[in-house]
């Protein structure tokens, strides 16, 4: 984000306010403390945005070459980091337009397709997977998470830099939160478009965010808002210019610009106590600790098996159920556990699978709570 700030404009005012801005959005924070590719989209977009800006002010090889690894170790942390990338050869292709930057902008295709060369032979071993499985992006079954629903409401949030905190309205449509947001969004970009550096700064930072969201429209494809994280050094870039302009300007564009930037502040005690995204660990290890050595476990979960992971680490043996517990009336009535971890329960409770567990006597529920949408792990517990 200095990088990126340094090389927009002169001097170390954006820079610094940048670098400010990237530490303390309660988003970045809050990606870069779970391991999961997120963390490493955001870096991978700020660090290769900052050498590609500063290679086409001062030039040097290592910068291109730098630029190139840098874009190609970010997309093979997270495929969707692949837009940074696009955003980078988009806003070359614009500047092809003039003489005085064609001869530079030729030198920024030509990165983009060595980073994207590299990015093609690191993934190599699984694009033959990648491939085959193609059809699963399209939300073709009618329940996935789309650009127009919550997760579009999420994206706003993010956005502003506070994805990760709870946001009024989500749960129940989502129109509240924004209504609240897009006037927030509106202030912020008019303080960002208003100066020059700043300008520079979003554009080279997050034009792959909306020809991403344009492909997932035109594609039909599910959508995640956590994908489009690597947009957060512009989201950076905003919050910087406004800051400035609350710092040198005056009127009433002085408190307007102030408004994000202390919306964010207000957000940080909340982010201080928003506690675990989903408890899987700290459910799983409290049954390991209290269950006898010939117990049995029934693990209730989406696609990803995740439990089975943390089953591992504690020893545990846990039986699958399938997709959203489809198997899980035949699994329970079969096994007759005596322990059940649900993930996502309100997705994955079946009234079928609510009988079975009846039908074997009562159980004791111990919920742990989790900051996502439906992110509780419920632990269900039979007594003898």
């Amino acid at each position: 984000a200095w990088w990126i700030g340094r090389a927009c404009r002169e001097g170390t005012t954006l820079a610094t306010w940048m670098a400010f801005a990237m530490a303390v959005l309660p988003a970045a924070v809050n990606a870069g403390s779970e391991a999961r590719g997120y963390g490493l989209m955001i870096a991978a977009s700020s660090l290769s945005t900052g050498l590609l800006l500063m290679a086409m002010k001062h030039g040097g090889s290592w910068r291109w070459i730098a630029y190139a690894i840098v874009l190609a170790l970010g997309v093979w942390g997270h495929l969707v980091t692949a837009m940074v990338g696009v955003g980078h050869a988009a806003l070359a292709v614009w500047m092809l337009r003039s003489p005085a930057t064609h001869s530079i902008a030729l030198r920024m295709l030509a990165a983009v397709a060595c980073g994207a060369a590299l990015s093609i032979a690191l993934w190599s071993p699984a694009l033959p997977d990648l491939l085959h499985t193609r059809s699963q992006f399209s939300a073709s079954r009618g329940d996935e998470p789309t650009l127009f629903g919550h997760e579009g409401d999420v994206l706003l949030w993010n956005l502003m830099g506070m994805g990760a905190l709870p946001r009024p309205g989500v749960g129940s449509g989502g129109l509240w939160g924004t209504l609240l947001v897009l006037p927030l969004l509106a202030i912020g970009l008019r303080g960002c478009f208003a100066d020059r550096g700043a300008r520079k700064a979003l554009a080279a930072s997050a034009l792959g965010l909306p020809i991403a969201l344009a492909l997932v429209w035109v594609a039909g494809s599910w959508f995640y808002a956590r994908f489009m994280l690597f947009a957060l050094p512009g989201v950076a870039g905003v919050g910087a210019a406004n800051l400035m302009r609350a710092r040198s300007g005056h009127g009433i564009g002085r408190w307007l610009a102030l408004v994000p930037a202390v919306m964010a502040f207000i957000a940080w005690p909340l982010f201080c106590t928003i506690g675990p995204r989903q408890p899987i660990r700290e459910a799983v290890a409290w049954v390991a600790a209290n269950r006898d050595s010939d117990d049995v476990i029934v693990g209730i979960g989406i696609a990803d098996d995740v439990v089975q992971w943390y089953a591992m680490a504690n020893q545990l043996t846990v039986h699958p159920t399938g997709l959203n517990g489809a198997t899980a009336p035949e699994t329970v009535a079969r096994l007759r556990p005596r322990w059940i971890i649900q993930l996502y329960p309100q997705h994955t409770t079946r009234p079928e699978t609510v009988a079975a567990a009846a039908q074997l006597g009562s159980w004791k529920t111990r919920t742990f709570r989790g900051s996502i949408d439906d992110g509780d792990v419920v632990v269900l517990q039979r007594t003898p």
